[in-house]
């Protein structure tokens, strides 16, 4: 019987490798390159890559409103106490944008407390080590659809020779697009997720 393998293809260890390959059964299961050599391929036995690899700890998470926070403020903030400021502060709504401060502040209070402190600490890491310390987690699309007609939302970018501006237009020969949930709000459609006219169907 074969004995189950610790790590999976895409496991980053602190060797540091990046596992490639996994093979069960092989004698030398583990295929690898060293991230700091080259991306030079190494193959482990079972027992070897696991008794001197430690696993990369995952990145703390962060919405793209959380990523878009910090990208608007880098230049502006400093301490942690103007960071962590009052998120439902009409003057911050009204810079910030008041449905991403609504979603942010929503991120970041509306949670039980030890996922309040971990949200927490997931900003701080963003703030003070920067986006390549977090994962960023890509908001939801949604495709739109009228339900009469079965007509998709579609954006397309017009350029009439003398201006380039945005269209919006419902269309059946056309490929729809996916939409974020503010991408929807801004183009004036922010209604379409209680609207029972519309079909809304997320998309991964």
């Amino acid at each position: 019987m074969t004995e189950e393998l610790k790590y999976k293809a895409g496991d980053k260890v602190l060797i540091p490798f990046e596992i490639l390959e996994v093979n069960e059964g092989d004698s030398l299961p583990y295929t690898t390159k060293r991230l700091d050599r080259d991306n030079t391929k190494g193959y482990w036995t079972k027992v070897t890559l696991e008794s001197i690899a430690i696993n990369t700890p995952p990145k703390h998470q962060v919405p793209q409103v959380a990523f878009e926070y910090y990208e608007f403020y880098k230049g502006k903030l400093t301490g942690f106490d103007e960071w962590f400021g009052d998120f439902f502060d009409l003057e911050f709504q009204k810079e910030f944008g008041e449905d991403r401060a609504e979603e942010l502040a929503k991120w970041f209070y509306d949670n039980d407390i030890q996922t309040n402190l971990e949200r927490e600490l997931a900003l701080a890491t963003l703030i003070v080590k920067g986006p390549e310390a977090v994962e960023v987690i890509p908001e939801k699309r949604h495709r739109i659809k009228l339900k009469v007609t079965g007509e998709s939302l579609v954006r397309a970018v017009v350029n009439d020779g003398t201006n380039v501006y945005t269209e919006y237009e419902f269309s059946k020969s056309m490929t729809a697009t996916l939409f974020t949930k503010q991408e929807l709000i801004e183009a004036g459609f922010g209604d379409v997720f209680e609207n029972p006219m519309f079909e809304v169907e997320e998309v991964e």
